[in-house]
């Protein structure tokens, strides 16, 4: 393959990390999350703990 190739897929990979990272949250079983949108409230409170995206 040709390196250009290789570079931008390597930076696509990376990118998609990235937003992948950023998107998780975890939930412990002694907490409760509240999802903010521009400083109000979306939706409703999560209670039960475990990874979400």
């Amino acid at each position: 393959m040709n390196d250009t190739i290789k570079i931008v897929l390597v930076a696509l990979v990376l990118v998609i990390g990235v937003i992948v990272f950023s998107s998780v949250y975890t939930v412990d079983e002694t907490e409760q999350v509240v999802i903010t949108q521009f400083g109000k409230v979306i939706g409703t409170p999560i209670v039960e703990p475990g990874l979400r995206f």
